[in-house]
């Protein structure tokens, strides 16, 4: 007899390799806690800024002959800088834009996949943007959205930008949107795969060798 479960209710994919155990590597090795670390610091750690487009910067190029204009075209691409970092900055009162991306790229490097859930208000701007844990999210097989599992309960999330998907889990007329990032591999389409995963060998062997000197030591050798 077919066994119903999560899975095959929600329709969703089983990722090529325990998550979990992906997550704890995180732990287990000072090496591989400090590698992540440095480079989560050095991509979105650094913080972001928003950046003249051509247009922009041609726009500055016809005004440069006359300091009236100049000035209006200046304070123009200033107001709208400052709209943005308004956006971005409101729309999460518990951390920052910053915050919620470090999280993000944390669990990208260590389980090869990060969600950036979107949340909008009635009027359909968007109202809300954090992070959702990776290890709890699954894909459905029709790359239609997204089912976080805690505890045995499921909420549905949509594709970003996906207006008209049906929640097929609890029947939420407006369900939050997830942006997925991933760290591609061709062993799989659906979720992203860490590089920690060919060394995981050498981690866990590093963790047993630590455990076996510990316990070798407190016997008094």
């Amino acid at each position: 007899p077919l066994v119903v479960n999560g899975y095959s209710l929600w329709d969703i994919i089983n990722p090529p390799y325990d998550l979990d155990n992906l997550a704890h590597l995180y732990d287990q090795s000072s090496i591989h806690y400090a590698a992540i670390n440095a480079r989560v610091m050095n991509t979105v750690g650094l913080g972001f800024e928003f950046v003249e487009t051509i247009k922009a910067k041609r726009r500055l190029e016809k005004a440069a002959g006359e300091p009236e204009r100049l000035a209006r075209v200046r304070k123009s691409i200033q107001d709208e800088k400052q709209k943005l970092e308004d956006i971005f900055e409101n729309t999460n009162k518990e951390e920052t834009f910053n915050e919620t991306m470090i999280k993000i790229w944390q669990d990208v490097l260590t389980v090869g996949n990060g969600y950036l859930e979107i949340g909008r208000n009635n009027a359909g701007e968007i109202g809300y943007i954090g992070h959702i844990p990776a290890a709890t999210v699954r894909i459905r097989r029709l790359r239609d959205g997204f089912v976080q599992i805690v505890n045995g309960k499921a909420v549905f999330f949509r594709n970003f930008q996906d207006l008209e998907m049906e929640d097929p889990v609890n029947g939420d007329p407006k369900p939050n949107e997830i942006i997925h990032f991933k760290m591609y591999s061709p062993n799989s389409t659906y979720y992203g795969i860490p590089a920690a995963v060919s060394a995981a060998a050498a981690i866990i062997g590093d963790k047993f060798a630590k455990e076996y000197n510990i316990d070798y030591f407190e016997n008094k050798a």
